[in-house]
């Protein structure tokens, strides 16, 4: 099938010489998009400093202080 088509947005259906280009349903769109990550598995950006406290204050609490 020659054509061109978003395949974000639109797909292909029937079969042979039936085939045509269709647009996606909202629902199929949101299906296909991966899925958001949740605040908690976000990933952290921090300086070396904060690390440092980080792992100074993780040190702190083992010693039971």
């Amino acid at each position: 099938m020659e054509g061109s088509a978003n395949d974000e947005t639109q797909k292909i259906v029937g079969r042979g010489k039936s085939r045509r280009v269709v647009d996606k349903t909202p629902e199929e769109i949101q299906a296909e998009k991966s899925p958001e990550m949740s605040f908690e598995k976000q990933p952290a950006n921090i300086n070396n400093e904060q690390w440092r406290d980080v792992l100074s204050k993780l040190r702190a609490l083992e010693r039971g202080q």
